[in-house]
């Protein structure tokens, strides 16, 4: 599962979590297993604003989850940056 992951990720680092997730479905196998690294690893990388807006609106507890992800210290507004800066 891991290095079929990676290759993913690899392959598709540009595409964003849209293109790596279409072509992992259709290789098939363990594609379930793969798409927990292949998302967790680019959705970290490019962020959640990646996922198209037509995803979003068809998911059920996507309000709920985009709250929480707000109440995360390095993710609720624009100190991370300046943490970064300092550094």
């Amino acid at each position: 599962t891991l290095p079929g992951s990676i290759y993913f990720i690899v392959k598709y680092e540009n595409d964003g979590i849209i293109g790596a997730s279409k072509a992992n479905a259709m290789v098939g196998g363990d594609n379930a297993s793969r798409s927990i690294a292949i998302g967790m690893v680019l959705g970290a990388y490019h962020g959640v604003h990646d996922i198209p807006d037509k995803f979003r609106t068809g998911l059920n507890h996507w309000n709920h989850s985009e709250k929480l992800l707000e109440t995360l210290p390095l993710l609720k507004d624009d100190t991370a940056n300046d943490y970064h800066r300092e550094l």
